[in-house]
């Protein structure tokens, strides 16, 4: 992937300002416990989502993709699902309406 194609991916999960912070940005080591930057469960879950755009397979199973984001948040990765959902098959699991 280009770094391109890997900013694009974290603008589509709303991560790329997070990751834009980071001293390091793409290079930044993440974890803790490997002796990187700790970052929250809701920022892990728009890393993923990231990796999920970037993978663009023509099905996506996301379940519970957003339970750590606060509900703006939220509404704005659920927005980016519906807007680039052309192509692919989406499965959402989620107990928030």
């Amino acid at each position: 992937m280009t770094d391109a194609e890997v900013w694009d991916a974290l603008r589509s999960a709303h991560a790329a300002d997070m990751v834009a912070a980071m001293p390091e940005g793409l290079d930044q080591q993440l974890g803790e416990q490997w002796g990187g930057v700790g970052i929250s469960g809701g920022q892990w879950q728009r890393l993923a989502l990231a990796r999920i755009y970037l993978r663009d397979a023509p099905i996506w199973v996301l379940d519970e993709p957003t339970s750590a984001i606060d509900a703006e948040a939220e509404q704005e990765i659920f927005h980016e699902l519906q807007r680039t959902k052309h192509g692919r098959i989406t499965v959402v699991v989620s107990h928030r309406a």
